[in-house]
C-alpha cells in the first residue's frame, strides 16, 4: 500500500528523537558494553513491558493511551501525533469543518490495506464507529450519547469521504481521533469485533505471529510479508513480554533477557550501576482526583477553596521522598515539559498549612470536616501518608477498605475523592473529556473554565497555531488546578530500558511523540545497552547447566541420605538372621545366616554392595516374607502416589479458592472463610475419616469403607476406593493452603504494577485471577509442594484407617518387624520423592518468577 504520511510518521517513532541519539552516543564507547564496530543485529527487539497489553484480545479501542506502544505498529488511526506532539493526519489525507464547527469532514487514504485484505473507505470508517455505545469499547465512551464528545451521526459522502456530525460546536475534534479512539480495524473485524480476540486486523506494517505468541507471557509482532507501504521499523520483529514485577524488569534489562524494559524511578541507581545507559523523561502526573464536584456527598465538596486547601496542606517533597523516592513533586496538572506548565502554581500551592486553614475558614469550615476515603492495597500507602497533612488543617479522613472490586469502581459515585490516578498528557483533550468529564464525573458537574480552555485547545490544534495552543494549555492547567478537579502530587517517570544495537535506532512500535518540545506524551525512563550481532545468548545452555547442577546436588543428597539411613539401620542392634529365621533359630543358625548375606562385612563394603544393587533395580529381599522388595514397592507405590497426588490436588483447589475469595470478596466473606480454615486446621485426620466413613459408607452406602482396588482390575473401583481417603486428606490440608493463598494474594494485590493494570483498564477478573494470582503463586506452590511431601511420607494414618496397602503402611510394618532391608528401601524411596519434588519446585519457581530467571 502507498501511504503519504509514513515519512513523517516514521520519523516520529520513539527512538527517532530520544533513544537513537542517546544510543548512538552511548555506543560510541564506554558504558553499556559493546564497541562501535560490527554488523547490527536487527532480527528482533525484545521489549519488557509493565502490563499485559492485550488481556482482552487485539482490539485497540478496548484500551487506553498506555497501550499505544503495542498497537501503533499494527494499526493506523485517522489522526496521529507527530514528534512534536502535534495532531496530524494518518489515515486521513485532509479534513475540514463546516462554518459552525458542528461537522468534521474527512478525506481518506483509500490505499490503506488491512490484514483481512479489505481497504479503507468511508463505509469502513462508519462501520468502525458503529461500535459507539458498546461499553466494552472503552475509547469510544467519549463519543456516546450525552457525552461531551458525542458523535451524533456518521455520513458517507462518497467512497473516500466521511462526515462526522456533533451536537455542539467541536473545534479541534480531530485530537480525539488519534490512537486508540481513532484506530480503524478491517471490514471483517468491524462487522464482528469478537474476531479480534484471536488476531489483529489492522493496516500497519506489523501483525501478531500467533505460533510464537503466548497470551499474557509473550506477544511477537512480525512484519507483514505483503505490506507495500513505507516501513518505519528497522527490526524484523518485536517481542513484547509482560513482566509485571518492576525489579524483574530491571533484572531482565541488566541481564540482557530483554532489549527494552520499562523501569521505575526507584531502580535508576541499580540500572546505571550495572553499566546500562539511562535517560528519564517525565510526562505522567499522579493526582488525587475529585469525584464529587457538586456537593452530592457533602456540601463542602462544591467549593473549590476546599480542594485548594487540601492541595496546600500537602508537603509534596516530604511525601514523595517517603513514598515515591525518585519522582518529582509537582502542583501542576500538566508535566514540566508541557508548554502549558506554570511555574507559579508551584509557589501558589506550595506547602502552607496556615493558608490552607484560612481557605477552609473562607469556605465556611473553620473547624474542618471529616470524610471517608475508599482505599485498596494499591493506594493505601499513599493515602495514609497524606492523611496526617489533612488532619493538621482539621480535615479528618476515615479510611475504608474496599470490601470488593465492585465497591472500588463504585467509589466514583459514593466518595468525594479518589486516586492517586496517573494521567499521561499525550492527548490533553482525551483526559479532559474521557476522565474529568468522563468516568470521574458521575454527578455531571460543569466547569466553564475547563471547558472553555479545552475548546480553545481543540481550535488551536485544528488551526495549527502553536502560540494559541500554548496559551490554551496554560489556561487548561490553571483551571484544572484552581478548581481542584485534580490535586497533582508528583510527576512520574515511566521507565523504559533499552539494550540496544550499535549504530542503529531502537524504533518501537508506538510512543511516537517522545520526547516532544511541544505537547509531552506519557513520560518514560530509558535505559539501554549496546549490542552487536553475535551468537545467540546461551539461555538454553545456561538452563541446561543450571538443571545439571541441581540434579547433581540431588544425587549427592540421595547418597548422603541413603548412607545415613544405612548406618542408622546397622546401629539399631537388630540382627537380620534373628528376624528372618524367627525366635526358634539357634545362635549358630543366626550367625550363619548373617555371614551368608554379608552382615559381618565392613559397613562401607555393605553399603557399596547395596547401592550397586539399587542402581540395578534390586532393593534386596524382605526379611519377613522373603519376597523381593521391588515387587512390594511396585504394588504399594501406586497406592500412595494416587493418594498423595489426589489429596494434594483437591486440597490445593479448595485452599486456593478459599484464600483468593477471602482476599477479594470483602471483610464479611473473609471472616467466614477465616473461621472455616481455622476449623479445617484443627480437625484430626483420623476423626474426619471416621466421620466420612460413617456418612458415606455406613449410612448412605455410596462408597466403600475400606480397601483398595487396583486400576488395572477396575478403574471405577479404583476411583471409588480413593474418594474417601482423598477427601479426608483434602479437608485436613486445605486450611494450610487457604491461609497461604490469602496472605500471598493480599500482598500481591498491594503491588505497584496492580495499580498500573487498573489504571490502563485491565478487566478486574484478569487482574485478580491472572496477574495477582500469578504474583502470589510462588509461596502457594511451595505450600502445595510441602503438603505433597508430608502426604507421601506421612499418610500412614489414612492408609491404616482405610486399609490401603501403601508406603506408609509398609513403613510401619517394616519398622515394627525390624525388616531392615525394607526400611532402607522405603527411606530411600521417600527421600527420592522429597528430592524430586524440591527440584521440580525450584524449576517451577524459575518459570514463575522473572527475578530468578534473570539471576
Amino acid at each position: 500500500m502507498s501511504r503519504k504520511n509514513y515519512a513523517a510518521r516514521g520519523a516520529a517513532v520513539l527512538a527517532a528523537v530520544a533513544v537513537s541519539a542517546l544510543a548512538l552516543s552511548a555506543c560510541s564507547g564506554g558504558g553499556g558494553g559493546g564497541g562501535t564496530d560490527g554488523p547490527v543485529d536487527t532480527s528482533k527487539l525484545t521489549i519488557g513491558i509493565q502490563a499485559d497489553m492485550a488481556p482482552s484480545g487485539y482490539d485497540p479501542v478496548r484500551y487506553g493511551t498506555g497501550q499505544r506502544i503495542f498497537y501503533e505498529g499494527m494499526y493506523d488511526s485517522l489522526f496521529t501525533l507527530d514528534q512534536d506532539g502535534k495532531v496530524v493526519p494518518d489515515l486521513v489525507t485532509k479534513f475540514s469543518y463546516n462554518a459552525d464547527k458542528t461537522q468534521l469532514t474527512l478525506d481518506l487514504d483509500t490505499s490503506a490495506t488491512f490484514t483481512d485484505g479489505s481497504t479503507l473507505n468511508a463505509e469502513l470508517v462508519k462501520a468502525n464507529l458503529a461500535g459507539i455505545g458498546n461499553p466494552e469499547l472503552n475509547s469510544y465512551n467519549q463519543f456516546g450519547k450525552g457525552q461531551d464528545n458525542e458523535i451524533s451521526k456518521v455520513t458517507v459522502v462518497d467512497d473516500d469521504t466521511v462526515t462526522l456530525s456533533f451536537t455542539a460546536p467541536r473545534p479541534g475534534f480531530e485530537a480525539n481521533l488519534t490512537m486508540p479512539a481513532g484506530a480503524i480495524v478491517g471490514a471483517k473485524a468491524a462487522a464482528d469485533r469478537t474476531t479480534l480476540a484471536a488476531a489483529p486486523d489492522g493496516s500497519g506494517p506489523l501483525t501478531i505471529d500467533a505460533s510464537k505468541t503466548t497470551k499474557g507471557n509473550t506477544y511477537l509482532q512480525v512484519k507483514k510479508a505483503d505490506y507495500a507501504g513505507k516501513d518505519p521499523y528497522p527490526f524484523d520483529s518485536y517481542d513484547f513480554r509482560p513482566i509485571l514485577d518492576p525489579q524483574a524488569r530491571v533484572n531482565s534489562a541488566i541481564s540482557g533477557q530483554v532489549d527494552v524494559a520499562e523501569i521505575t524511578s526507584d531502580t535508576q541507581a541499580q540500572v546505571t550501576s550495572a553499566g546500562v545507559g539511562l535517560v528519564a523523561n517525565g510526562g505522567t502526573v499522579q493526582n488525587i482526583i475529585a469525584f464529587d464536584k457538586v456537593g452530592a456527598t457533602g456540601p463542602e465538596w462544591s467549593d473549590p477553596k476546599v480542594y485548594q486547601a487540601l492541595s496546600m496542606a500537602i508537603d509534596r517533597k516530604a511525601y514523595v521522598n517517603a513514598v515515591h523516592k525518585g519522582e518529582v513533586p509537582t502542583a501542576n496538572a500538566l508535566p514540566a515539559d508541557n508548554p502549558g506548565y506554570l511555574p507559579e502554581l508551584e509557589t501558589q500551592y506550595a506547602y502552607d498549612p496556615t493558608a490552607a486553614k484560612a481557605l477552609l475558614a473562607e469556605a465556611g469550615y473553620p473547624n474542618g470536616f471529616s470524610f471517608t476515603f475508599n482505599i485498596t492495597p494499591g493506594n493505601q500507602r499513599d493515602i495514609e501518608a497524606l492523611q496526617p497533612y489533612w488532619a493538621a488543617i482539621g480535615v479528618k479522613v476515615k479510611l475504608k477498605n474496599s470490601s470488593s472490586t465492585e465497591e472500588q469502581f463504585k467509589a466514583v459515585q459514593t466518595t468525594p475523592l479518589g486516586g492517586p490516578l496517573p494521567l499521561p498528557w499525550t492527548n490533553p483533550l482525551s483526559n479532559v473529556f474521557g476522565v474529568l468529564f468522563g468516568f470521574a464525573n458521575y454527578h455531571k458537574a460543569e466547569n466553564p473554565d475547563i471547558q472553555k480552555a479545552a475548546g480553545a485547545l481543540g481550535a488551536a490544534q485544528g488551526a495549527g497555531d502553536a502560540d494559541a495552543q500554548t496559551a490554551a494549555l496554560k489556561d487548561l492547567n490553571r483551571s484544572i488546578v484552581d478548581s481542584g478537579w485534580l490535586i497533582p502530587l508528583f510527576e512520574q517517570a515511566v521507565a523504559v530500558g533499552v539494550r540496544h544495537v550499535q549504530g542503529g535506532q531502537a524504533h518501537l512500535p508506538g510512543r511516537r511523540a517522545l520526547p516532544a518540545p511541544g505537547i509531552h506524551p506519557a513520560g518514560i525512563l530509558i535505559a539501554f545497552r549496546c549490542r552487536r550481532e553475535a551468537a545467540p545468548e546461551p539461555r538454553g545452555v545456561m538452563m541446561f547447566l543450571y538443571i545439571g547442577k541441581r540434579v547433581g546436588l540431588a544425587i549427592v543428597t540421595l547418597l548422603v541420605a541413603s548412607a545415613v539411613a544405612f548406618m542408622l539401620v546397622h546401629l539399631s542392634g537388630s540382627s537380620p538372621g534373628g528376624v528372618a529365621l524367627g525366635q526358634s533359630a539357634t545362635p549358630a543358625q543366626i550367625q550363619a545366616y548373617n555371614e551368608k548375606i554379608g552382615w559381618s562385612d565392613p559397613w562401607i563394603q555393605q553399603y557399596v554392595r547395596w547401592i550397586d544393587g539399587v542402581l540395578h533395580g534390586d532393593f534386596g529381599v524382605s526379611l519377613v516374607d522373603g519376597q523381593p522388595i521391588n515387587q512390594a514397592l511396585a504394588k504399594r507405590l501406586p497406592v500412595t502416589a494416587a493418594l498423595a497426588v489426589g489429596g494434594t490436588l483437591l486440597s490445593a483447589i479448595i485452599g486456593i479458592i478459599l484464600g483468593v475469595t477471602a482476599t477479594v470478596r470483602g471483610r464479611a466473606t473473609d471472616r467466614v472463610i477465616t473461621v472455616i480454615t481455622g476449623i479445617l486446621l484443627s480437625l484430626p485426620a483420623f476423626w474426619v475419616g471416621v466421620l466420612l466413613v460413617y456418612v458415606f459408607a455406613v449410612q448412605l452406602r455410596l462408597l466403600p469403607a475400606t480397601g483398595f482396588v487396583p486400576f488395572e482390575t477396575s478403574p471405577e473401583g479404583w476411583a471409588r476406593s480413593l474418594v474417601l481417603p482423598v477427601l479426608t486428606i483434602a479437608l485436613t490440608s486445605a486450611g494450610v493452603i487457604a491461609r497461604q493463598a490469602r496472605a500471598s494474594m493480599a500482598e500481591s494485590l498491594a503491588q505497584e504494577h496492580i495499580r498500573t493494570l487498573r489504571a490502563v483498564g485491565t478487566p478486574t477478573w484478569r487482574i485478580i485471577y491472572v496477574h495477582a494470582l500469578r504474583g502470589a503463586s510462588l509461596p502457594i506452590v511451595a505450600s502445595i509442594a510441602v503438603q505433597f511431601i508430608v502426604l507421601f511420607g506421612g499418610s500412614v494414618v489414612i492408609e491404616l484407617l482405610f486399609a490401603l496397602p501403601g508406603i506408609g503402611q509398609a513403613m510401619q510394618a517394616a519398622v515394627g518387624s525390624a525388616d531392615l532391608p525394607s526400611v532402607q528401601a522405603l527411606v530411600l524411596v521417600a527421600t527420592f520423592v522429597v528430592v524430586v519434588v524440591n527440584l521440580a519446585l525450584e524449576l517451577l519457581n524459575r518459570a514463575l518468577d522473572p527475578k530468578l530467571r534473570a539471576s
